[in-house]
């Protein structure tokens, strides 16, 4: 199974702060990837080559970084939650993983 290339450019203003790397047709599992605060969930990029072929990788993009820096930056917990959820839901309908760096 080959990975489709994915454009930044072509991110709905819904997932723009969700960056798949290589867009799978039938992931068996999505790795959300969290990088340690003020990271770029760019750090991730690389991993997609180093994973089977049916894991997809995703990073998260905090609000106020990288494609997300047009977007407010969040300083509590709970509308951090509210915006992750909303963002990741859409994501969540294959098995799935979270790894992340600590946020301080």
């Amino acid at each position: 199974m080959s990975p489709v290339p994915c454009l930044h450019g072509a991110f709905s203003d819904t997932r723009r702060c969700v960056l798949p790397f290589a867009r799978l047709p039938a992931p068996q599992l999505r790795l959300f990837c969290f990088p340690y605060a003020g990271g770029d969930a760019n750090l991730f990029r690389d991993w997609a080559a180093a994973m089977p072929d049916d894991v997809e990788i995703l990073g998260v993009q905090y609000p106020g970084r990288g494609p997300c820096e047009t977007h407010a930056l969040i300083d509590r917990c709970d509308p951090m939650v509210e915006r992750l959820h909303a963002e990741l839901a859409d994501w969540m309908n294959v098995d799935f993983a979270f790894f992340g760096h600590s946020n301080g």
